[in-house]
């Protein structure tokens, strides 16, 4: 595996193993790919030896002043009958494989969580099987079902496009990030979807003793046809184009859309969601 090598020097890595793409060289293949990440230092999460491996959250405590608190990630995968019947994609207590995306179990772990850590902010990383269209049905269910089961903080990918940014009265929605690195020749003007991915920064602080997640993505150009396989951060133009269309397909008020702020840094142009969202 190269991405080790490569993201290493960027500092402490952790990779959500749960995507269709995790078994495409069968159990041979998650062996491998564990036993690099394992040797590179690197942690991962979404799959494993079986169903209580591949369910496992990843677990970080960080400090925040005075204050401890932990970020715990779960990862899942859209259930298909096809990757579970005909290519056994989905870990069981017996068979190594990926994690379904499975609430009653997400619940279940939170609560158990919550009685060792009750300052614990949890992060579930969702991967889902439509291709490069805005949110489906099951999408929305599902992250409602995942918010009232107890997670803070729901972050689609698997589109391999953007998709809508949503508030929900307590905390935002990514329901789907895009793509960062995908080696793919250019799909996006074929499904007519618009070729920007959002990658998300979740950055931590404390206030009056209570948790703030403040959010911001600087949303890049996935179409490799354009920028020749090398993503790149938007120029001004773009980043207007973006932010009207988030607006517009995730139907935000007008509260909602007060609270989103635009600008630049050392990085790049941003998209910051850090008003709304307390704890």
């Amino acid at each position: 595996m190269k991405a080790p090598a490569a993201l290493g020097r960027f500092g402490p890595i952790a990779y959500s193993l749960a995507n269709n793409h995790t078994l495409d060289q069968g159990e041979v293949g998650l062996d491998d790919t564990l036993a690099s990440l394992d040797t590179a230092g690197a942690r991962c999460f979404g799959a494993g030896k079986d169903i209580a491996e591949a369910a496992k959250p990843l677990m970080q405590t960080f400090q925040v002043g005075d204050t401890s608190f932990t970020v715990a990630v779960f990862g899942g995968l859209e259930y298909s009958r096809k990757y579970d019947e005909q290519y056994r994609f989905y870990a069981t207590e017996t068979h190594p494989g990926v994690a379904s995306i499975d609430v009653p179990a997400v619940e279940k772990a939170i609560r158990d969580l919550r009685r060792h850590a009750p300052n614990l902010f949890v992060i579930y990383f969702m991967h889902v099987l439509q291709n490069y269209s805005w949110k489906t049905p099951y999408q929305v269910a599902t992250v409602k079902a995942l918010r009232s089961a107890g997670v803070d903080l729901v972050v689609g990918s698997g589109a391999h496009m953007m998709q809508e940014v949503e508030y929900d009265g307590n905390q935002w929605t990514f329901y789907g990030l895009g793509n960062f690195l995908f080696n793919a020749g250019g799909r996006y003007a074929e499904n007519h979807a618009p070729p920007y991915s959002l990658p998300l920064v979740v950055d931590f602080s404390m206030d009056d003793g209570r948790l703030h997640a403040n959010l911001r993505v600087y949303p890049i150009v996935s179409e490799n046809k354009v920028t020749n396989y090398q993503p790149r951060f938007l120029a001004v133009d773009e980043l207007s184009m973006v932010e009207t269309l988030l607006s517009e397909k995730s139907r935000w008020d007008i509260a909602t859309r007060a609270a989103v702020r635009n600008g630049k840094d050392a990085i790049g142009y941003y998209l910051d969601f850090s008003n709304l969202h307390n704890r």
